[in-house]
């Protein structure tokens, strides 16, 4: 817990999609670009963590957003020219997958003082009356 694997998967998209935005550029990258608009897919995919750590992250003695889950994430490429701009290939994210799994199932029915069970309880809990069935 807290050794950064979330933010890691969200530095390499964005590293991805850097690459992948300088290279399809007209002219051939020199030095770095600075910030760059992301692909879509690639904001789709980052906007969409938030919702699956709902589901896994819940509140610890000694973190507020604790991962307990595993997560292992599959991005998928997809090949679009060959040789351009000193590379031998140019790929491009295409999309992604998750394959999770609970650590703590015990935690859905009951958890420590003072630490809460997984965030999308007290979303739902939280959640305006008229989406309440």
């Amino acid at each position: 817990s807290g050794a950064g694997k979330t933010e890691t998967v969200k530095i390499v998209l964005r590293h991805i999609a850097t690459i992948e935005n300088s290279i399809s550029t007209a002219a051939c990258p020199t030095e770095d670009t600075g910030d760059l608009e992301q692909p879509e897919i690639v904001s789709k995919i980052l906007k969409v963590e938030p919702i699956f750590e709902a589901f896994g992250n819940a509140v610890t003695r000694h973190n507020n957003n604790s991962s307990r889950f595993g997560k292992f994430t599959s991005i998928y490429l997809d090949k679009k020219e060959t040789k351009r701009c000193g590379f031998e290939s140019v790929y491009a994210v295409a999309g992604s997958s998750f394959v999770t799994y609970l650590l703590e199932k015990t935690r859905v029915v009951s958890h420590g003082p003072g630490e809460r069970s997984f965030h999308i309880f007290y979303h739902l809990l939280n959640a305006p009356e008229e989406f309440k069935a």
